[in-house]
């Protein structure tokens, strides 16, 4: 494994999906500690408290349903223009 600096993401958008507990907020972790905006998913209620405090933006949704995943696509788009780095975990 490559050793990641604190700067390896500066000015890079990452959206991690399954963010509300395990890998999904491990994967936050690292990503805010290496400089990025991060934008996180979790499909947990009352999960985007906790995340909010770590990430630049954090929405809450259940991915079975077709109507919140759509949300979930247009509020990135309203977010950001580009998104560099895209990790899905939604489980």
């Amino acid at each position: 494994m490559i050793p990641l600096t604190q700067s390896a993401f500066a000015d890079k958008t990452v959206v991690v999906t399954g963010a509300g507990r395990g890998i999904g907020h491990a994967v936050v972790s690292e990503f805010v500690r290496c400089g990025a905006r991060v934008i996180a998913h979790s499909g947990r209620t009352g999960t985007a408290g906790l995340l909010r405090g770590l990430t630049d933006a954090c929405f809450e949704a259940d991915f079975t349903e077709p109507d919140d995943l759509q949300g979930f696509i247009d509020w990135v788009g309203e977010l950001t223009d580009t998104v560099d780095v895209l990790i899905n975990n939604a489980g």
